[in-house]
């Protein structure tokens, strides 16, 4: 049952980190709500095998008549196991999310490039890409991307490097945002998870005959 909640925690996080990216690029990302319905879903898609355990059921132990002897078992699943589930599927979301903030990116400055000099080839746009962020962030690729977004900061209302609108967080106060924001994942997936697996039902006795 673990290994069908990873695959299903995986898929749902998968879809929630691709639609934060597709919101985020056209201009809809709400920095908190996004977040918290994602989290939510990827816990509810995590919990999904474990839907219905019931909380405790009792049964005769066999030693002797009565209530005092009866077996009480919980077939609700661990919450370690649901909480390791919940962050791995927080971590794919996120991993997805910036995958496609650095692929609109790069995408984005190879159509500048060209637009400014049409004779130049796509590898010689990302070959200038590169030669670019070796030179100001002494690195290049995704490390590249992720100081260079640091450095122009975004706005609390949306992740972005052109609104001039709102607080602007840069540096330091940046990167501790995005902390938060996969913390906000982590956590309510965590939440939706140990609710709907683990959710309390009143426990149903069976007394010895």
């Amino acid at each position: 049952m673990i290994i069908v909640s990873v695959i299903l925690a995986a898929i749902a996080a998968a879809a929630v980190g691709g639609a934060m990216a597709l919101a985020d690029k056209l201009g809809f990302y709400l920095i908190i709500v996004f977040p918290i319905i994602g989290g939510t879903i990827i816990g509810f898609a995590a919990a999904l095998p474990f839907l219905g355990r019931k909380s405790a059921s009792a049964q005769p132990s066999n030693l002797g008549g009565g209530l005092a002897d009866v077996v009480v078992r919980d077939n609700r699943p661990s919450a370690l196991p649901l909480i390791v589930v919940a962050i791995l599927g927080a971590l794919i979301a996120t991993a997805v999310y910036w995958a496609g903030q650095y692929l609109t990116y790069k995408e984005e400055l190879v159509s500048i490039i060209q637009e400014e000099q049409t004779t130049v080839t796509r590898d010689e746009a990302l070959e200038f890409i590169s030669m670019f962020e070796q030179e100001t962030y002494g690195t290049t690729g995704f490390p590249a991307f992720v100081q260079l977004y640091a450095e122009e900061g975004m706005s609390i209302n949306r992740v972005t490097s052109s609104s001039d609108s709102g607080l602007l967080l840069q540096g330091g106060l940046a990167y501790a945002f995005w902390g938060v924001e996969f913390v906000m994942i982590a956590g309510f997936a965590i939440g939706a998870a140990l609710r709907n697996a683990r959710g309390k039902t009143a426990p149903q006795v069976a007394t010895a005959s």
